[in-house]
C-alpha cells in the first residue's frame, strides 16, 4: 500500500466527498418522511410524488446511504491520509540521510528505509496461506517508492518467515545483517548466491530472480500504542552499518513516527 502518487490523494479526497454526500442523503430522506405536502399547488404535484416516491423507498435508501459512507470510511482508512503518509516520507527520507551519510553509489535505491506493515490477512498473489504477511507502506527517497516485496511473517508459523523483515518480525531482538557478498550481476557464484539466501530468509532461486544490491540490512520490529505495528528495514549497498547512529537517529524519530503511524 505505497501510496505516494497524485492518484490517492484523489481517491482519499473522492471518498470524502462520497461519505459526506451519502450521510446528508441519509438525513434528508429522514426528514422528508416527516414532510407534510398536502397543501402543496397543482403545479408542484411532481415535488409530492418525489416525496410520496421517497416516503416508500425510505428503508431501503436510509441504510443504502449509511452502508455507502461506512464503506467510504473504511476506503479512506485503508489508503491513508496522503498529507501523513508524506510526512512520514519525508521523516524516513531524513533518517536514511542521517544514518547513511555515504553514500558512494549515487543512487537512491542503493541505500532505502522501508516501513513494512503486519497484515493478518491479505491477498498475495500465487501464495497461499494469505495469513499472516508484512507488506511495504512506505519507503524512503524518490525512486522504488512502490516495491512489490511482500514477506511471509506468520506469528502461528515462524518457521516459515520470509526476508530480513519476516525474520525480524518472528524475533526478540533487532536483526542486523552484514558483509554479504555482491549478487547482483547475473554470473554470481552458487556459493555467493547461497550465502546471501541463507542469511536474508529467502531461497537461492529468489535471491537469483531479484539480484540485490544490498550488502548489508538493519531491520526493527516497530510498535504503535504498545502493539507490534510492523518492521522497519535498511538496505545499503555498503557492506558495513553504522548501528550505533541507526539507533540513537531512531530513537529521535520513534515518538513522532508512532504517533503518525497511527493514522496510516
Amino acid at each position: 500500500m505505497i501510496v505516494t502518487r497524485i492518484w490517492h490523494g484523489r481517491w482519499f479526497n473522492l471518498a470524502g466527498w462520497v461519505r459526506s454526500l451519502a450521510l446528508g442523503a441519509s438525513a434528508a430522506v429522514s426528514l422528508l418522511l416527516k414532510a407534510d405536502l398536502s397543501g402543496l399547488p397543482a403545479a408542484f404535484k411532481w415535488i409530492a410524488d418525489v416525496v410520496a416516491w421517497t416516503k416508500g423507498a425510505a428503508w431501503f435508501l436510509v441504510p443504502a446511504a449509511l452502508f455507502l459512507a461506512w464503506a467510504a470510511f473504511l476506503f479512506r482508512k485503508w489508503l491513508g491520509d496522503p498529507a501523513v503518509i508524506q510526512v512520514v516520507h519525508d521523516l524516513l527520507t531524513d533518517y536514511r540521510n542521517k544514518v547513511i551519510s555515504d553514500r558512494a553509489s549515487g543512487f537512491e535505491h542503493h541505500h532505502r528505509v522501508t516501513l513494512f506493515r503486519h497484515k493478518e490477512w491479505a491477498w498475495v498473489s500465487r501464495c497461499w496461506p494469505w495469513n499472516g504477511w508484512l507488506i511495504p507502506v512506505i519507503r524512503s527517497g524518490q525512486t522504488t517508492r512502490n516495491p512489490s516485496c511482500r514477506f511471509r511473517a506468520s506469528s502461528d508459523d515462524p518457521e516459515k518467515a520470509e526476508g530480513v523483515a519476516g525474520l525480524a518480525w518472528v524475533s526478540d531482538k533487532d536483526i542486523e545483517i552484514t558483509q554479504l557478498p555482491d549478487v547482483s550481476f547475473p554470473n554470481a557464484t552458487d556459493e555467493a548466491v547461497a550465502k546471501y539466501a541463507a542469511n536474508t530468509g529467502l531461497d537461492a532461486a529468489t535471491i537469483r530472480k531479484m539480484r540485490p544490491h544490498a550488502r548489508s540490512f538493519y531491520a526493527t520490529r516497530v510498535h504503535v500504542q504498545n502493539k507490534l505495528w510492523g518492521v522497519m528495514v535498511i538496505d545499503s549497498k555498503n557492506d558495513n552499518l553504522r548501528r550505533k547512529k541507526i539507533d540513537s537517529e531512531y530513537e529521535a524519530i520513534y515518538p513522532s513516527l508512532s504517533v503518525l503511524l497511527r493514522r496510516i
